[in-house]
Order: structure tokens, then sequence, then C-alpha cells
């Protein structure tokens, strides 16, 4: 974001339900209902004619979705992992991702958000254990991870949402309406990696780049797609 804002005017929203966001109005809010929150940021405040989105994981989903939406307002799109699962992987998914989360008087709340983020840094899913579940990514510090933990735990009650939200998206049927430029990056820390091939297939519109390892090298990539 630091590097991108160096040479356009970067707003990054927190997504309902996360970071200092209010929770969402909705009981079991979709991607559509995501998407409507930004569309509607983007038509009240004075950001010009049009926008670039740029969405990772949960993002991605409500990147799309949200390009569908304002149509012409939308230039162009980034996205840096998006899932496309098959029938069996997303109900096990709904299943066993989320599970409920709630304060309880031991604390043990506490040690279940902290052992659930430092898995997700391990497997994938971050509940397959099993050799077959280990990612090969450099391994979160301490500090990081306390970081991300916390941002957890200020979510609460919200944290399953946007997840629950995502595996209930219908992506192989939404992508293709997707009327404008998408450059999909390649991360080969990520998890989602796989999709990339269905997801290039079915945007209309959409290349692939390999992403940089460093910060800046990240940032020119994405400037140079957007400005072309």
């Amino acid at each position: 974001m630091r590097a991108l804002a160096q040479t356009r005017t970067v707003i990054a929203l927190d997504t309902l339900g996360y970071g200092d966001s209010d929770r969402p109005p909705w009981p079991e809010p979709r991607i559509e209902d995501y998407a409507r929150s930004v569309a509607e940021v983007v038509d009240k405040i004075d950001i010009g004619e049009e926008v670039d989105l740029y969405g990772t994981h949960t993002g991605a989903f409500i990147a799309i979705e949200t390009a569908i939406l304002l149509k012409s307002r939308v230039a162009r799109v980034v996205i840096n992992g998006i899932g496309v699962w098959d029938g069996g992987e997303r109900r096990d998914l709904i299943e066993h991702y989320t599970p409920p989360f709630e304060p309880r008087h031991d604390g043990t709340h506490l040690i279940q958000m902290w052992a659930q983020m430092r898995d997700m840094t391990l497997f994938w899913p971050w509940y397959d254990r099993s050799a077959a579940g280990v990612v090969s990514v450099p391994q979160m510090t301490a500090s990081a991870l306390h970081e991300w933990v916390v941002e957890g735990l200020k979510s609460g009650v919200s944290y399953p949402l946007g997840y629950q939200a995502t595996f209930n998206y219908a992506t192989r049927r939404r992508l293709p309406f997707v009327a404008k430029p998408v450059l999909l990056l390649d991360d080969p820390q990520d998890v989602l990696r796989n999709s990339l091939p269905e997801a290039l297939q079915l945007i209309p519109d959409a290349r692939r780049a390999l992403l940089p390892g460093d910060v800046l090298g990240r940032a020119k990539l994405i400037n140079d797609y957007l400005y072309q």
C-alpha cells in the first residue's frame, strides 16, 4: 500500500466485521453484500470517475463482485489469490474452516485463535495437519502472528462470516461476468495458487503474472499494469 501510494491515491477499506469496521448488518452476509458496501463507498467519496480494484483472498472475491456491480466505474482489477473449489472441497471448507468462536470464561478462546492462526501458516487447510496438508512457506514470526491474532480477536463473532461468504460464492458462475481487464498475480507461496489456471480461463480478459518477492517489485508490476 505504501509503495503504491507514492504514485496514486490508495484507499484501503476494512471489510465489514474486520479491522476497525462495524459488524455487518446481515446475519449471513454474502460476497454480494460486501461488494455493495464497497460500491457505496465509491459512490459517496470523491475519487474520480474510475477506480482500480485490488483484492487478496476474501478481498479478491469482493473485488470481483464489485467490478461486476460497478461496471463502467471500474477500470482494471488486480487479484492476489482466489479459490475455485469443487463441490467436495467446498463442503469440507464450509464445515470445518470456521469453528464457532465465542468468548469463554476460562480464556481458552484465546488459545483457540492463536492455534488456528498459527496452523494457517503451516497447513492448507489449517485443520489438515497431515503430511499432505503441509505448506512450504516462510514461517511467520511470533510478533507478526501476535498482530494477526489480535485482529482476529477484534473481529470476534464476526470472524467466520467473510470466510463462509467466500466458500458459498458461485465463483465459476460469476467470473465470466467480469467485463474489465484482470491481472491474476501468481504468488508461488499462495495456498490458492492451484485455482489460477481455471480462473484465467473463466475471466474473459485476464492475464497471469508472477509476483516478485520484494515489495517494490510487486508495486512496480501492479503499477505497470494499471497505467497501461
